[in-house]
């Protein structure tokens, strides 16, 4: 046998081999930095062995992303991972359309993810349906610089701390001292969680299907309130209130002195700072007189979709795996300010020569955040079609910032009509028992 017979041979042994590699796709939801951070990380995995191959396909957007999947489901031609954010946990956990990823994956240490991110993501009897991924929480971002020029050498701890510095800040010119979008996000869940306050009956929908909207009797209704007197006052400042006509731009570009956002800004708010201002980011405020607890985990978790091969849900498994790695994480959180997911992350950055470097800021703060003391009304929201709540939410508390109902009527409304929401859900999944 010659050596071209032999090289033959090998190429086709090589193209066997090649072709044998199981190919699956993710879906995903994101764009910008973390949309380029996930690309990285696919080509990564798909670099590190030769066995399978993922192929990461961007949706645009996580309402997109959860449309498609659901409607490829249908069709039989689903991708066997997909990103869901948040807000569609229940709807995915009963559409029959996932395999719990602590089944499919028995042997995984799931009890070292962080309590925040494991809680929303979990069954009533503590079973995680989906790998915690592009976790966020709520943090409280301050340019140093402009809040030392009015002086205010410490930062805010406390709402009545944010306004007192926000009264300086204007007194010095600052035309914009603290702004936000009033997105639900922001303005009612995630300061509901932190002060302790329940969202819904059933604690937040965990306990039941037949759960009832609360917030417009609890404090998060005084606090709204306060957003729209500080707005008339020149102290707050919403999204079209800037020149930019978005407010996480206006607070990079050093327009605004302070605002809460998702850790998930980090990274963009870090570059945009450098060489400019000094950037400080900690826990969002609380009012004096509440204890702190646990802020619920933003962004998304990763689904293992029906309907797939052995072959397919054993790379999704293997990718899933990849993802989980201390360096992967510790790769996404510096390029994106993402949190750690598990705890021993926390551990490695620590050990790690550049424990105290900037694109760290949010590893510790969050996972803090998430990690604080829970409440049954702390542990995440699990009621249905709470993406068109969100929608309800945000229509009718804009009508309030804009002077055309009080946000009290506001509250009442969104109550109103997310109860409407709640019983078209409880109608649609009767006889069906929460996981």
């Amino acid at each position: 046998m010659n050596k071209f017979t032999l090289a033959a041979i090998a190429a086709v042994m090589a193209s066997a081999g090649a072709a044998q590699a199981t190919d699956i796709e993710f879906w995903y939801g994101n764009t910008g930095p973390v949309e380029t951070a996930i690309k990285a990380q696919c080509d990564a995995f798909n670099a590190s062995q030769s066995k399978d191959r993922v192929n990461c396909v961007g949706q645009g957007s996580y309402e997109v992303s959860m449309q498609k999947a659901i409607a490829a489901y249908r069709a039989k031609n689903n991708p066997v991972l997909i990103q869901f954010f948040d807000a569609g946990t229940l709807d995915l956990m009963l559409s029959d359309a996932i395999e719990p990823v602590q089944d499919l994956m028995p042997d995984v240490k799931w009890d070292q993810y962080i309590a925040g991110a494991r809680a929303y993501y979990e069954t009533s009897g503590g079973k995680l349906v989906a790998q915690p991924y592009n976790s966020s929480t709520l943090l409280f971002y301050t340019n140093k610089t402009l809040l030392e020029k009015a002086g205010i050498m410490q930062t805010p701890t406390t709402w009545e701390e944010v306004m007192d510095a926000a009264r300086k800040l204007k007194a010095a010119g600052n035309a914009c001292p603290f702004v936000t979008d009033g997105d639900t996000w922001r303005v009612l869940e995630q300061f509901s969680a932190r002060h302790g306050l329940p969202i819904a009956t059933k604690n937040n929908g965990y306990d039941g299907l037949d759960a009832e909207y609360v917030m417009n009797t609890t404090f998060a209704a005084k606090h709204l309130a306060n957003l729209v007197e500080w707005r008339n006052e020149g102290l707050v400042r919403l999204a079209a209130d800037t020149k930019a006509g978005n407010y996480t731009a206006a607070f990079n570009a050093g327009e605004c002195a302070m605002m809460e956002q998702s850790s998930g800004s980090y990274a963009a708010a870090a570059k945009a700072f450098d060489g400019k201002y000094e950037l400080t980011v900690t826990m969002a405020p609380m009012y004096k007189g509440y204890e702190r607890r646990n802020t619920f985990v933003g962004g998304a978790s990763i689904y293992v979709m029906k309907g797939r091969g052995k072959d397919e849900i054993e790379a999704a498994k293997a990718f899933l795996d990849f993802l989980r790695k201390p360096e992967q994480q510790m790769f996404f959180t510096a390029n994106t300010g993402y949190v750690p997911v598990t705890n021993d992350v926390l551990d490695a950055i620590a050990k790690s020569d550049e424990a105290n470097s900037p694109k760290y800021a949010t590893a510790k703060v969050g996972v803090e955040s998430m990690n604080q003391p829970a409440t049954p009304a702390t542990r995440g929201i699990r009621l249905g079609f709470y993406v068109q709540f969100r929608e309800v939410f945000m229509e009718e508390t804009q009508k309030a910032f804009a002077g055309q109902q009080t946000m009290q009527v506001a509250l009442d409304n969104t109550k109103k009509r997310g109860d409407q929401l709640l019983r078209r859900f409880e109608q649609t999944y009767k006889g069906k028992k929460l996981p």
